[in-house]
Parts: C-alpha cells; sequence; structure tokens
C-alpha cells in the first residue's frame, strides 16, 4: 500500500482522533494521522496521512482554512458553540444586510482575540479545555488571529450563516464571539464546516461512511481524494534529479550541482516556502528543502525507501 494524503468528509459527533481510528481499521495499518483538529460537531475536510506522509503533517498545518459557518444570535455558550451551556440570552436586534455587511467589514483582516477557553492552547503548561472542565479559573490568552473573505451567505430570524477563510491559529469560535458583541447580542456556533486546508479542498474529498467495507485497494484507487507521496504539496516547485545526486540527498547532503541550480532558478524568491526533490528514474519523492532567502537551501527532510 502506498504512502501519501487522504481527503476525508468529516461527519459530525466525532472527533479527530476517532476519524484516524476508523481510518487504521478500514486501511489496517496505524501509520496515519491527520493535519488539522476538527471539533467533534465539526464536519467537513480532514487530510488524513498516511505512512510517511505523517512527515508532512507541519507544512500542511501552516495552510489556511477556510468554514462554512453557521451562528446564533442572541446566545451565548460556555463552549462558543452549541454543545455547550448556555451563559447568557439576550433579545436580538432587527438585522439587515447593511448591518450585519457593516460588522462583517469590522471584523475582517488581523484581529485581537481571546482564544476560546475550550481549546487546546496550553497555558502555565495545562490545556485550556482541561482547566475548563475542571471549572478551574480559566484567563484565555488574547491571540493575533487573521481572517479573510468574509462573506454573508444569508440570514433568517436569529440566525446567519456566513463563509470565511483564516490563517493558522485563529479560531472561528473567537470570531463568532467577536461577532455576537458587535451586534450587542451574544453569538454562538451552530455549523462548522470547513471546506479548505490549503492547498486542498473538500470538493476533492470522500465521505468517511463512503471508505466502510471497501478493500484498502479500492480506497486507495478513490480518485481525486487519494494524493501520492509524489503529488503532495501541489504549491511547491519540484526538481528532479538522478544518479550520484539522489545517494547525496539520501546521505542528507545537497550536491554541488543542484545547489547551483536551485539558486539561479529560485534564490531571491522570498515567497517560496520550499522545494520538492523527486527522483528522475521512479518519480519518487526523495527530500524536502526549505528555502532561506536569499539563497540557502535546506534538507528538511528525506523519505527513504523502504
Amino acid at each position: 500500500m502506498n504512502d501519501g494524503l487522504l481527503l476525508v468528509d468529516k461527519p459530525g459527533g466525532m472527533t479527530s482522533h476517532d476519524v484516524v481510528a476508523r481510518l487504521r481499521k478500514i486501511l489496517g495499518r496505524k501509520d496515519i494521522g491527520h493535519a488539522g483538529t476538527l471539533d467533534p460537531i465539526a464536519t467537513g475536510l480532514i487530510v488524513a496521512l498516511v505512512g510517511k506522509a505523517t512527515k508532512l503533517s507541519d507544512y500542511i498545518l501552516n495552510g489556511d482554512k477556510a468554514y462554512q459557518v453557521g451562528i446564533q444570535l442572541g446566545v451565548v455558550t460556555d463552549s462558543g458553540d452549541i454543545s455547550g451551556e448556555i451563559t447568557h440570552q439576550a433579545p436580538v436586534p432587527p438585522l439587515s444586510e447593511d448591518l450585519l455587511l457593516q460588522k462583517i467589514r469590522s471584523l475582517t483582516g488581523a484581529l485581537d482575540l481571546e482564544v476560546p477557553i475550550f481549546s487546546a492552547v496550553k497555558v502555565n503548561g495545562q490545556r485550556l479545555y482541561k482547566r475548563a472542565h475542571q471549572n478551574q479559573p480559566v484567563q484565555a490568552p488574547v491571540r493575533k488571529m487573521d481572517f479573510r473573505k468574509v462573506d454573508l451567505l444569508g440570514f433568517d430570524g436569529d440566525s446567519v450563516r456566513v463563509h470565511m477563510d483564516c490563517s493558522k491559529g485563529s479560531y472561528v469560535r473567537a470570531w463568532v464571539k467577536a461577532f455576537g458583541e458587535a451586534l450587542g447580542c451574544g453569538a454562538t456556533v451552530t455549523e462548522l464546516r470547513r471546506t479548505r486546508s490549503a492547498p486542498y479542498d473538500l470538493a476533492g474529498s470522500i465521505p468517511l461512511g463512503a471508505l466502510e467495507g471497501e478493500p484498502a485497494e479500492a480506497m486507495m484507487g478513490a480518485g481525486s481524494a487519494w494524493i501520492p507521496l509524489n503529488q503532495t504539496l501541489p504549491h511547491w516547485p519540484a526538481v528532479k534529479i538522478e544518479g550520484l545526486d539522489e545517494k547525496l540527498i539520501m546521505n542528507g547532503q545537497i550536491p554541488r550541482k543542484l545547489e547551483r541550480f536551485l539558486e539561479v532558478q529560485f534564490g531571491g524568491n522570498g515567497d517560496l516556502e520550499g522545494v520538492k526533490i523527486l527522483s528522475k528514474r521512479s518519480g519518487r519523492l526523495l527530500s524536502l528543502l526549505s528555502h532561506q532567502p536569499p539563497l540557502s537551501f535546506k534538507i528538511r527532510r528525506v523519505f527513504p525507501n523502504q
């Protein structure tokens, strides 16, 4: 069985760990992880990492995310979503598209927001959600979060639906809390569906339930939902090498010829995150190089052929 990424459409009511456990059973292997946790109430895209692809976790986690969000106004819960206990209720003001768009515009871009207390962020060595579950006093830290392309999808009564892009480390529940405060009535999340985990989209995923009972070979043929290791990180340029250069890369050395080529081809590109090194003979992913502007490259990962 090959190594790579499996784009899974997570159903509600499961943790990300539950999804991984189900995939381990379906595929009959233990070396499976995921990039980017979703709460149990959330649905949508989980990028499952199979085999050597578990080494790609950090690179995929750094990508932007996109979500479709359902919001109930006039209600505040301790968890920031509808699964929590209601802590406050208030009348909802008359809504109009202009009012909602005004509040959305005021909450677009880089914002300093409190991290939800029911989150995995650590304070003094302990995760916030553990302290919250134990009813310990929690002072949530304030973090820079970035929300872009926040689109109003619709509203009806006390319900609002939006779609948004956000950066790594941004919490949708924190944005919804701020949105409710801006309207003066409070708000909580009723629906959260991840539609993108850059560079991958929900449209290319396969529902978790569709994998049940399928042999591993059939699952690996699940169209665009399965991404072989050498096709991952499509936004990184790929360079093919052969012969002695392959051996040097696999031993943790960048061949001088390759180094000169990289300097000429990509040096000075400050937006370049890294380069994939592939075998010219087999097409196999050999290594990932990080770019250290203006001209330096460094081996970050090597993928032995086992």
